[in-house]
């Protein structure tokens, strides 16, 4: 009876185990991207961004790629449908620069380390900050530009 349940669990942390690697980035090239999200990113590119890395990964059942630049000193990440339009935008902002509430509500939650202003099809969508708690975990927090917490966007 042990080894059935012993044999239970290891499936059950095997499938757990696969299912977290799944939806995780997936360092890749240029020479790998489709060639529409490749265009896109030499736009990038040529527009003065610096390339510091690209990969891809499932959402929603649908294949994502992502490139991390630096645009004018500052982080700037894109996410990039098979078709090379960009779905999502992150830049890296400071926490000065939200409005007094959605400061507020990130440093309830911790230290802020860092903040971006996300944007999907070119509107505001959230701020996404990473916090570290006070027993030094680091976490991602989104809110709106009223404080509101708001769900996780992976």
């Amino acid at each position: 009876m042990q080894k059935i349940i012993r044999a239970g669990v290891l499936s059950g942390l095997a499938l757990a185990l696969g299912a977290s690697v799944w939806g995780q980035d997936r360092a890749t090239t240029m020479a790998k991207l489709p060639a529409p999200v490749r265009a896109t990113v030499e736009a990038q590119v040529a527009q003065g961004a610096k390339l510091r890395g690209l990969s891809t990964d499932m959402e929603n059942g649908q294949r994502e790629y992502e490139a991390e630049l630096t645009v004018a000193g500052k982080r700037r990440d894109i996410a990039m449908d098979a078709t090379g339009r960009i779905t999502e935008q992150e830049d890296a902002v400071t926490l000065a620069s939200l409005p007094a509430a959605a400061q507020a509500a990130l440093r309830k939650q911790g230290t802020v380390v860092r903040v971006e202003a996300v944007s999907a099809q070119g509107k505001f969508e959230a701020y996404e900050a990473v916090v570290r708690k006070a027993n030094g975990k680091r976490v991602e927090v989104r809110v709106d530009k009223a404080g509101q917490a708001l769900p996780d966007n992976g």
